[in-house]
């Protein structure tokens, strides 16, 4: 499989833009590098692609996926599902660290009014 090498360009700066973007935001403190792991791995997938663009065709063929942009199209879904999934599970715990908190929170007010209530019982005594 052969692309233009304008293409290949392109595409190889892409990447780099990409890199460059997460590593700043990682620097600036706007994203976890743990994070951003995932984003690295998808971009070295695009830049190994886009330097052997052959390499598409090599693995279609083990696959026995009849055409190279079929496999590209599975690498982005499977890359998307992998992002959903990742983003979920990251969700998932800080939805219950919230609810553990919120319940922490409420036995601390709970606590608190006690001791307010008890301190008033004493003035008034």
């Amino acid at each position: 499989m052969i692309i233009p090498i304008k293409l290949q360009i392109m595409l190889v700066v892409m990447c780099l833009v990409m890199f460059l973007f997460f590593i700043n935001e990682v620097r600036k403190y706007r994203l976890d590098l743990r994070y951003t792991l995932l984003w690295f791995l998808i971009i070295l997938i695009n830049l190994v692609i886009s330097l052997f663009p052959s390499l598409i065709k090599f693995i279609s063929n083990i696959l026995s996926i009849q055409t190279p942009s079929n496999l590209l199209f599975l690498i982005g879904i499977l890359a998307s599902l992998l992002i959903t999934y990742s983003l979920t599970y990251e969700l998932s715990k800080h939805t219950l660290k919230i609810k553990e908190l919120t319940q922490e929170l409420g036995l601390l007010k709970s606590e608190l009014e006690m001791i307010k209530s008890r301190k008033n019982n004493n003035d008034a005594k």
